[in-house]
């Protein structure tokens, strides 16, 4: 049994020895301490970034104040004034008729055989309503035809066909217009 109080002194003498730093630490201790330097690492990026974006604001503020008192508020209000007017101006003329232009159309599109001896126009339902002669049944036909053909005519309608004693013949023509033909440009 003398061995015995040995082997419990051995046993002692082994526990009271001084442990080796690092060699409990686990995995998991090791993983922990190196999400919280990467945690601390980032969160100093962030932060420096902010103050950076911080700074750059600061500077376009600066920099928009600058720009902004060389404009002068009056002449800010001048202009937006002259811009409604004329948006305004536009539309007046958008919506301008031009009589005019039913004449220049007529002679344009008359046949040199034909010739208007009455005229009527009605600018609500764009109708123009003329009697008129011509040297014969085929120029008649052929002025339809030009009339018809036209881009600014929506609707021809020849009447009260007659043969007159200078051997012409009379009609009575109604044309209704597109409303392209009336608008100032």
């Amino acid at each position: 049994m003398a061995n015995q109080p040995s082997i419990i002194a051995k046993n002692m003498a082994a526990d009271l020895r001084p442990k080796m730093p690092g060699r409990g630490m686990g995995i998991f201790a090791l993983l922990g301490l190196f999400l919280l330097v990467l945690t601390l690492a980032f969160g100093g990026v962030v932060l420096f970034y902010g103050r950076l974006q911080q700074g750059r604001v600061a500077a376009l503020q600066e920099s928009f104040g600058r720009a902004e008192a060389e404009f002068e508020p009056a002449l800010v209000a001048e202009f937006t004034r002259v811009s409604r007017t004329i948006d305004a101006s536009k539309t007046l003329v958008k919506q301008h008729t031009s009589l005019s232009r039913v004449f220049e159309f007529l002679e344009e599109a008359t046949l040199p055989e034909v010739r208007f001896t009455t005229f009527s126009f009605s600018v609500e339902t764009l109708t123009l309503v003329m009697n008129g002669e011509a040297k014969g049944y085929t120029k008649l036909s052929q002025q339809a035809i030009v009339f018809e053909q036209s881009q600014f005519v929506e609707r021809v309608k020849l009447s009260n066909l007659s043969l007159i004693d200078s051997g012409r013949v009379g009609f009575a023509l109604q044309l209704v217009l597109k409303p392209e033909l009336l608008q100032f440009f």
